[in-house]
């Protein structure tokens, strides 16, 4: 007896679920194509290839002066 109790208000949410998941998400209709955005405020930060070997040169000064605080006077 109590299993016919659920059984109706069971099959009421089932059918709504259904009912929701059958009709998917609504989507706007384009209406034209879109315009280039033109610069965006990240590419200022893009580096070059000359901006890389600054920095690998920068980075490998640091590296040959810290070994040579550290006794590696002839590290390469």
């Amino acid at each position: 007896m109590a299993i016919r109790g659920w059984w109706r208000p069971g099959a009421a949410v089932v059918a709504v679920l259904a009912a929701v998941c059958a009709s998917g998400p609504e989507r706007p209709q384009a209406t034209g194509t879109a315009s280039s955005p033109g610069p965006l405020p990240a590419d200022r930060y893009s580096s070059t290839a000359q901006d890389y070997q600054r920095a690998k040169r920068a980075s490998a000064l640091l590296v040959r002066q810290c070994m040579a605080k550290r006794g590696h006077p002839d590290f390469p």
